[in-house]
């Protein structure tokens, strides 16, 4: 199928007032402390550019890292526990709904998510 055939398709879908959705993610890190250093910068300028789109956050699902733990005896490093959960950073599910496929940006969104899907063999 082509982006012009799924477009056919969801001129239909729309008209008959079932819009279709596209998703995409973003990566954000947070300023987290691990062993003690500040990882990471706060920064949610990607995500206020998709706000401006008309992106939605639908889910947040979080990168966690974990450290071992070792004990130190006299015949060298052992394990001796491990922490884990903490949070690095978190990816950033963004819904869009489509009402029209009249817009630049609409059909520009939708292009790039289409073609993703077609390019990794995902039949639509």
């Amino acid at each position: 199928m082509s982006f012009e055939e799924w477009a056919a398709k969801a001129e239909k879908q729309i008209a008959s007032g079932n819009n279709p959705n596209l998703f995409r993610w973003i990566y954000i890190q947070v300023d987290s402390v691990v062993e003690g250093d500040t990882v990471g910068e706060f920064d949610i300028t990607e995500l206020q550019a998709a706000g401006l789109e008309g992106w939605d956050v639908v889910a947040v699902i979080p990168k966690t890292v974990g450290v071992g733990l070792t004990n130190i005896s006299t015949s060298g490093n052992s394990w001796g526990a491990g922490m884990g959960g903490n949070v690095m950073g978190v990816y950033l599910v963004l819904s869009k709904e489509l009402y029209d496929l009249k817009s630049e940006r609409n059909v520009s969104d939708a292009q790039r998510v289409v073609s993703s899907l077609l390019a990794r063999g995902i039949q639509i």
